[in-house]
């Protein structure tokens, strides 16, 4: 059973994502996992599995840095940087800042939800970006 601390879960997926390590990140899931990605919603390990296994760039590697997890009750916020790569080369393409909007069950996720303005992540977790010092 994976360690209940939000932080940890969200780091150990993070870094699974990171190195395409599908099992490593489905482990990290809750049975009920709702993914709201940007091509639609996502329920259930089955679904996850097959949104993750599916290629979203042929030309482009993803990797996530995680900056800062800020908790508020059961809306966890994390920070991360996005850094796609040319697989050619590996030379940088693209980097921004993102917000992540998840919840922890049973030392699980039970919701993610990516947002492309970290401030709206904040927003949807009901803390202030004063708050949360972004």
């Amino acid at each position: 059973m994976p360690d209940d601390d939000a932080a940890a879960v969200i780091a150990r997926a993070i870094d699974a994502a990171n190195r395409h390590d599908v099992e490593g990140w489905l482990a990290l899931l809750h049975p009920e996992v709702e993914l709201y990605a940007f091509r639609g919603l996502r329920r259930g390990r089955d679904e996850a599995r097959a949104w993750m296994g599916t290629p979203g760039y042929e030309e482009l590697d993803q990797e996530l840095e995680l900056e800062r997890v800020i908790e508020a009750g059961d809306q966890v916020v994390a920070l991360v940087v996005r850094r796609l790569r040319w697989k050619s080369d590996g030379s940088l393409a693209d980097e921004h800042r993102m917000g992540h909007l998840y919840r922890i069950r049973d030392g699980l996720i039970v919701h993610w939800q990516p947002f492309v303005d970290p401030a709206d992540a904040l927003r949807a977790a009901g803390i202030g970006e004063n708050d949360a010092a972004v």
